[in-house]
């Protein structure tokens, strides 16, 4: 993950598992935060499988 946001009485919180199978996409996040945060999670099992 890449952080290039400017923070002002806020941040950025990941909450992802540290372990990864095989290569995985870089995440970006840029921006301006003020009075706030954002909080990274990784989607429920149910919701990250396709649909059959």
């Amino acid at each position: 993950m890449e952080d290039h946001s400017l923070k002002l009485l806020g941040g950025v919180t990941d909450k992802r598992c540290t372990h990864v199978t095989g290569p995985a996409p870089t995440m970006r996040v840029s921006g301006f935060l003020l009075l706030g945060g954002v909080t990274i999670r990784e989607l429920p099992q149910a919701a990250a499988s396709p649909a059959s």
